[in-house]
């Protein structure tokens, strides 16, 4: 398998999104947590609130490249995937879907991005 590969691309970026969250002081609660509907990258909690985190990750590129791969589509699936999670885990607590765009190693974190 080649280095370069989207997969070890994803993992390049999802490791450098989770050291930003957990600088932030969030918690790591699960990586790449995989539902019918599609992948949900990271899922953190901050305080009482649990942040479902999609990250785009490009090398090189313009700010806003990544945020447009998240399609309204996109958005959708990873809603219904954070809406299964919650009923898996049983959960009552506030929520919260981030974007996080890395592009090289300058990071754009969208709170609340849908």
């Amino acid at each position: 398998m080649n280095d370069n590969t989207a997969y070890n691309k994803g993992i390049i970026g999802e490791n450098k999104a989770l050291n930003y969250l957990n600088g932030l002081g969030m918690q790591h609660l699960q990586s790449r947590y995989k539902t019918r509907y599609g992948e949900i990258d990271l899922i953190m909690q901050q305080g009482d609130t649990i942040v479902f985190v999609e990250v785009k990750y490009r090398k090189k590129g313009l700010e806003g490249d990544g945020l447009y791969a998240v399609t309204k589509q996109k958005q959708n699936k990873f809603s219904l995937a954070a809406q299964q999670y919650i009923q898996e885990n049983n959960l009552q607590c506030f929520v919260r879907i981030d974007v996080i765009e890395i592009i090289g190693d300058k990071i754009n974190h969208i709170q609340n991005a849908f």
